[in-house]
């Protein structure tokens, strides 16, 4: 999951870095700035996950912190949903970067350059404190690199 959760009956550890990235279609007219600060993004329409999504939770927090109240959002269920938004010039999309990587290569969107931007955020596994790690579990998270030593214990 992209954001952390405070369930007792519930533990969770990161398992790598994030970064949300500001992007828009290669005709943006932000993108014939040749600098770009957050308040540019004033005014400007934002393309974002649905309602409840940690992803558009996080970029509307980062937003708030400069500022920034979006005069409009138009939102979609899923990533791919908000690409193709984004690319057909509906507005700024943030995303993260892993989802972001094919759509760069392909020249459909362009990541908008803004240094003031910093959306970072933690994935992380969540496992529930009264269930055991099945063996392809087990095996998945050995793959990561990444089990805190409590959950191992456990299943010895």
């Amino acid at each position: 999951i992209g954001a952390d959760r405070h369930d007792t009956g519930m533990e969770s550890w990161p398992i790598f870095d994030d970064t949300l990235h500001l992007f828009v279609a290669p005709s943006h007219p932000l993108l014939m700035r040749t600098t770009l600060s957050t308040r540019d993004l004033v005014g400007e329409t934002f393309v974002l996950r649905e309602a409840g999504s940690a992803t558009r939770d996080l970029a509307l927090q980062t937003l708030a912190k400069h500022s920034i109240v979006p005069v409009r959002v138009i939102e979609f269920e899923g990533n791919e949903a908000v690409k193709r938004a984004v690319a057909a010039d509906m507005g700024i999309g943030v995303l993260s970067d892993h989802t972001l990587a094919v759509d760069y290569r392909a020249g459909e969107v362009v990541q908008l350059p803004c240094a003031e931007w910093e959306c970072r955020r933690q994935f992380r596994v969540l496992h529930r404190h009264d269930r055991m790690l099945a063996r392809a579990e087990q095996a998945f998270l050995d793959l990561l690199g990444r089990v805190p030593p409590a959950v191992t214990e456990r299943e010895s």
